[in-house]
């Protein structure tokens, strides 16, 4: 019996030497790949870091950015605002022109000579053409059923360059037959439209000479656009490595 036990025994030990030949193989197994995903944990916490840092400061030149565009903003706007509430006064003189008094007009066969030259130039702005355009002519633009919708709606930001520099030599610098209370007192739908021109004008000046500025803040803002959506890039792949690096620590362990 005593042998048999023996027996037993060295069966059972080399039943478990055989086992633990197996495990020792599983552990070297799990061990390489405990240590990888633990040097790949390190690399994707250092990799979360730098673009943690980059995203971080990609924000700080955001901000500084935005403060860029809005000191720019407001120095555009502050030029702009010197000649904008004269031109939307002058419009509102245009849009309360009655129809009688325009009738006046299109009925004169020879009108006044500064009625006539205040009406040249408003031909010339909304038609983009920069010549003196006929008396006929300009009764026909002024028998048209939108002619104030034509005026008041025209864009105050997009003027020829050669028909505003043509209404400013021709007409403008002719302080003496270019004169607005004259004309008011001459006509009652000539007089608004003369102001009209003359603070468009001068409105156009003052949106020309910044544009350089206008162009500056149009490429700050195409900046800032980028740079937010570098950030938002950035802070999408801090997100994932976080839980690359949260679901690799559940492997690890």
């Amino acid at each position: 019996m005593g042998l048999g036990k023996l027996k037993d025994t060295e069966t059972s030990v080399l039943d478990l030497q055989r086992q633990l030949t197996v495990f020792e193989k599983e552990l070297q197994a799990k061990d390489k790949a405990a240590n990888e995903k633990l040097q790949l944990m390190v690399v994707e916490q250092k990799e979360a870091e730098q673009q943690r840092e980059l995203s971080i400061k990609t924000s700080k030149e955001l901000e500084i950015k935005q403060v860029e565009i809005a000191k720019r903003q407001e120095v555009v706007q502050r030029d702009l605002s010197r000649a904008e509430p004269a031109l939307i006064a002058a419009t509102e003189s245009v849009q309360g022109i009655e129809k009688k008094h325009l009738d006046e007009l299109r009925a004169l066969a020879k009108p006044p000579d500064n009625v006539r030259k205040a009406l040249e130039p408003v031909i010339a702005l909304i038609s983009g053409q920069p010549v003196k355009h006929e008396w006929n002519d300009i009764k026909a633009w002024l028998r048209k059923d939108n002619f104030k919708e034509l005026v008041m709606g025209f864009n105050k930001d997009n003027i020829n360059p050669k028909v505003k520099a043509f209404i400013k030599k021709n007409y403008l610098e002719k302080k003496e037959e270019f004169d607005i209370e004259k004309i008011k007192f001459a006509s009652k739908a000539a007089g608004p439209l003369a102001m009209w021109v003359s603070s468009l004008v001068d409105y156009a000046e003052i949106f020309d000479s910044i544009t350089p500025l206008r162009n500056e803040v149009a490429a700050l803002e195409e900046q800032e656009a980028e740079m937010k959506t570098r950030k938002q890039g950035l802070d999408q792949l801090v997100a994932q490595l976080d839980q690359n690096i949260s679901q690799l620590k559940l492997e690890y362990g």
